[in-house]
């Protein structure tokens, strides 16, 4: 098991630019090694800022309910792991991060 990082969501987050401050921060400061680049540490944030922010009209995101569902139960605190998440979790990350633009 990786290391991991517990921070607190933010309404920030709600832009990409924000999520991807974080993330560059995160990785400067080896607060999450691994393999995990600053995009998908960001992309992650960014998904979960949409889940909890947005978790009414959640369900019309094109991803699988118990993928949305993990989200929204786990938006606040935010807690990354350096191994990074699973594959289709991953996948719902980079798809939130397309489907929306620099901020919600």
């Amino acid at each position: 098991m990786g290391q991991k990082l517990s921070f607190p969501m933010d309404k920030d987050y709600r832009a990409k630019s924000k999520c991807a401050s974080k993330a560059e921060y995160i990785k400067a400061n080896c607060f999450v090694n691994g393999n995990l680049t600053a995009l998908e540490l960001a992309q992650e944030i960014f998904a979960h800022a949409v889940a909890y922010y947005s978790a009414a009209s959640f369900p019309n995101v094109p991803v699988a309910s118990d993928i949305a569902s993990w989200l929204i139960q786990h938006g606040d605190p935010i807690d990354l792991d350096s191994d990074g998440d699973t594959a289709i979790r991953r996948a719902a990350y980079t798809a939130i991060w397309n489907l929306f633009g620099d901020s919600f």
